[in-house]
């Protein structure tokens, strides 16, 4: 396949893409083989859309800073002291999904014309499928672990002024750091998804 690669762009997103799979493979231990389909599946699409784009540089650094983003949850799990079973199978459907989702919406995001209506379109799908994340990394900050379910029980048997004073009670400038960035993220990816025919 990197016989196919004639941008450079392509081969370093997708080269790092498979170096990830094969450095956390060594970690956790080999996948089974019907769990590389993902794999490979992500890697075709990815590939595949990226043809239709024009400026491939645009193409993979949106892509690369939604994966990195969606991906960074298992950067939660390896500062806690929190047991979280993870197992390559894990890791690889993970990524493959989080890889084509990520190329969906800057798919979906190139083909919007007006400024204003990409903007909203752009905060709707990357807010709801951001929210997940920001959860994780808001507990993280705020209790220095993982979400449990326990956690998110009481999370969800919560209401609005006890979260307004948990957030005042717990609330550091990492997180907000951290929501800035999140915001920032979106912005970028937004900005780079003009690059289609």
């Amino acid at each position: 396949m990197f016989g196919l690669l004639n941008n450079k762009y392509e081969k370093i997103f997708l080269g790092s893409y498979v170096l990830s799979v094969l450095f956390f493979s060594c970690l956790l231990g080999l996948p089974p083989i019907r769990h590389l389909i993902f794999l490979i599946l992500s890697l075709i699409m990815i590939y595949a859309t990226g043809r239709i784009f024009v400026s491939k540089k645009k193409y993979y650094r949106a892509l690369a800073v939604l994966a990195i983003f969606y991906c960074s949850i298992f950067g939660v799990t390896l500062r806690t002291d929190t047991v979280v079973p993870l197992n390559i199978s894990d890791y690889i459907i993970y990524e493959s999904f989080v890889a084509s989702l990520a190329m969906l919406i800057i798919l979906l995001l190139s083909f919007i014309n007006g400024k204003i209506l990409r903007s909203i379109i752009g905060v709707a799908f990357i807010g709801v499928t951001a929210i997940p994340i920001v959860i994780i990394w808001a507990y993280f900050f705020s209790a220095n672990a993982f979400l449990t379910m326990e956690a998110c029980l009481a999370i969800l048997q919560t209401n609005p002024s006890e979260a307004w004073q948990y957030v005042n009670d717990f609330g550091s400038f990492e997180g907000f750091a951290g929501l800035m960035i999140v915001c920032g993220g979106g912005t970028y990816v937004r900005e780079q998804c003009n690059c289609a025919n």
